[in-house]
């Protein structure tokens, strides 16, 4: 089954990319709006970034 999430940085609707954890909250990154995961990881507030 395809689906789409809505991108938190762009808001365009994307079937790839990734979910990040941040406090209690997931958001969902397209590709173009994180393109420096590595950068994201560094971030304290950041508790994970998983890609789907």
């Amino acid at each position: 089954m395809k689906y789409k999430l809505i991108c938190y940085g762009c808001g365009k609707a994307t079937s790839e990319g990734y979910h990040v954890l941040c406090g209690d909250t997931i958001c969902h990154y397209c590709p173009d709006c994180l393109e420096d995961v590595e950068a994201a990881r560094e971030n304290e507030e950041i508790r994970a970034i998983e890609k789907f």
